[in-house]
């Protein structure tokens, strides 16, 4: 089965260089990355977010280890600093024996007599040619001890940082992803309330109707208006109160005459 792959993709290859020459790699490139960005696609948002959040979730122990291994360099850490510090006390200790003797040595006495016993001149010089070469190594070693410290902490400050810059980007990713979960939850709510559409055709006939009705109404009674007023009837119940102009004139001037007293 792989052998048969191998023969047609062998084949493929061969033809693409046969038709297109020189850019059949770069065709079979292009055509390559249309297919997975075709099938990139076609993946669902939500399997996408899931996988998202799996990567996340990877992270935890990437980050665990790394704050294990800070731990562990911080204790390795001091206990270097022990042993540079009990070095440099040893080495104080030494350097005053040896002074010590090199002074003695300098009075030009035959013996010296140290904690109750006697040694001689020679003794305290091959003595003392003894601690000055342990003392320079020492000296050396503690040198060599102060470089390894200051390097491994500068180590260990890189490595809080690396880590701080890890959670920080850990944080921001997990809000930009739970960002991203409820833009989706909104999107699909709008999709679902779209699919949801009423039909309210019949709703704006029923609208129209009434507002016909109204119209129909208030036509009708303003045209009933117009005609009780163009056929008004005579009211035969009310009386003209001025009564006759004959009987108006008369009265007037007997009531004159009887102001006159006439």
């Amino acid at each position: 089965m792989l052998r048969k792959a191998l023969f047609y993709g062998l084949g493929t290859v061969l033809l693409l260089g046969l038709v297109f020459g020189r850019d059949g790699l770069s065709y079979l490139s292009t055509v390559v990355e249309d297919v997975r960005q075709s099938v990139r696609e076609k993946v669902p948002t939500e399997f996408e977010l899931r996988r998202a959040r799996k990567m996340l979730a990877e992270l935890e122990p990437i980050i665990r280890q790394n704050r294990r291994r800070m731990v562990e360099e911080e204790v390795r850490l001091e206990q270097l600093a022990q042993r540079i510090a009990r070095l440099e006390e040893k080495l104080r200790r030494d350097q005053a024996e040896i002074l010590m003797l090199r002074d003695d040595l300098a009075e030009g006495r035959q013996s010296y007599v140290y904690a109750g016993r006697t040694y001689t001149a020679q003794e305290v010089r091959q003595d003392l040619e003894h601690r000055f070469q342990r003392f320079k190594t020492n000296q050396s070693t503690l040198e060599h001890l102060r470089k390894v410290y200051q390097a491994r902490k500068r180590s260990l400050e890189a490595l809080g940082k690396q880590l701080q810059g890890m959670l920080a980007a850990q944080e921001q990713l997990r809000l930009e992803v739970e960002n991203l979960a409820a833009q989706l939850e909104m999107v699909k709510a709008a999709e679902t309330m779209n699919q949801f559409q009423f039909d309210d055709s019949h709703l704006a006939r029923l609208k129209a109707l009434v507002r016909d009705l109204q119209t129909r109404i208030h036509v009708a009674a303003r045209l009933a208006d117009q005609e009780h007023d163009a056929y008004a009837e005579i009211p035969v119940h009310q009386k003209d109160a001025s009564g006759d102009i004959v009987e108006q004139v008369t009265r007037y001037f007997d009531q004159s005459r009887s102001r006159d007293g006439g």
